[in-house]
């Protein structure tokens, strides 16, 4: 086992262990956005919540498939 495996694992123990703090952040930070932001941009908050859970998920997994239904979109050119 290389050392980036040795690196990944230990990350993805720590994310384990303490994924109820993790998610509780999370949800303190969306609350906290969302009150700055206002219901308009209510939507967005919840998407990008979503996502970060997906990808929680999936690291604390360890497989390589998407977690949930969320997939980032594609970018938009610029003009």
């Amino acid at each position: 086992m290389g050392k980036m495996d040795e690196l990944k694992n230990k990350a993805r123990e720590a994310l384990t262990e303490h994924r109820d703090k993790i998610e509780e952040g999370m949800d303190k930070a969306a609350g906290k956005a969302k009150q700055k932001a206002g219901s308009e941009h209510s939507g967005k908050i919840d998407s990008v919540l979503g996502k970060g859970r997906d990808a929680l998920d999936k690291f604390t997994r360890g497989d390589d498939e998407p977690a949930g239904k969320h997939t980032m979109p594609p970018e938009e050119p610029r003009p």
